[in-house]
């Protein structure tokens, strides 16, 4: 089946070719799996790790992708740090006109970890707040924690949404 051409060297893509290889099915499966900003995200760092004249191969991408969804439970931080990962190494190849490919995941591991940093202050602010409020001779129950819990994480996951269309939170 001719899903349509490539924009660059105009020759068909078919879904037919890209599922008979089995890590091209994986990876097909991976990405379409992460939802629109994520796959894109991830897509977009695996360019990261082309050469400039080679072609990475499926099973080599299928491998990066799965290393790189391991690194971190927390989706929307991974997607986040993948983000500045390909900004910051494409700001660099184009200021330093260096094309050499990522070998390794470490430079996404130190962006990950001050991402996840981001994440989880907003959830220790909220504990220290609460036991402000304990100390007070308030009592949360469980519910009305898991409450604020999850009223806290929307209005983080809507900055990281505002974040990725470009826009100030």
């Amino acid at each position: 089946m001719k899903l349509s051409r490539c924009s660059i060297c105009k020759s068909h893509i078919t879904l037919d070719q890209m599922v008979q290889d089995d890590a091209g099915k994986c990876l097909l499966a991976i990405v379409a799996g992460m939802g629109k900003h994520s796959g894109r995200a991830m897509v977009s760092y695996l360019g990261l790790f082309r050469h400039a004249k080679q072609d990475l191969s499926n099973s080599r991408a299928a491998k990066l992708a799965q290393e790189a969804l391991a690194l971190a439970q927390n989706h929307q931080a991974l997607t986040m740090a993948m983000y500045q990962t390909v900004q910051s190494i494409m700001n660099k190849r184009l200021y330093n006109k260096d094309v050499k490919p990522l070998a390794n995941h470490n430079y996404l591991k130190q962006v990950l970890s001050s991402a996840l940093e981001q994440c989880t202050a907003p959830i220790q602010e909220q504990r220290s707040n609460s036991i402000e409020v304990k100390t007070q001779g308030v009592e949360l129950t469980n519910e009305q924690n898991k409450k604020a819990l999850e009223e806290q994480i929307k209005r983080y996951s809507n900055n990281f949404k505002a974040y990725f269309k470009g826009e100030e939170s």
